[in-house]
């Protein structure tokens, strides 16, 4: 598989950035700091899974902490074109949902 350069959506990710959405397939929990990419991080992700999985049809479930994470989430998920793609793959929902 080619080296992800740019995120679907053109921007530009950084090297741990790009390494997150290329790790092997399975489980994968993501802890960073405030400000850092991790919502992006975290659609690219499903996005690299879903474009290399094979037979049956990716789902996603994302846990977040907040429903302030949550929220950002879906915005991005069904307001971005460029996850267009994702939009009945993806779950998310808080800790306590």
């Amino acid at each position: 598989m080619k080296p992800m350069e740019h995120g679907t959506d053109g921007i530009r990710l950084d090297a741990s950035q790009r390494a997150f959405c290329e790790a092997p397939d399975g489980n994968v929990r993501l802890l960073a700091p405030a400000g850092c990419g991790k919502t992006l991080s975290l659609l690219h992700r499903c996005h690299a899974l879903a474009s290399r999985a094979t037979g049956e049809r990716a789902r996603f479930l994302i846990i977040t902490f907040t429903r302030a994470a949550r929220d950002e989430l879906w915005e991005r998920l069904h307001h971005s074109a460029e996850f267009a793609a994702l939009r009945d793959l993806v779950e998310i929902n808080t800790l306590n949902a």
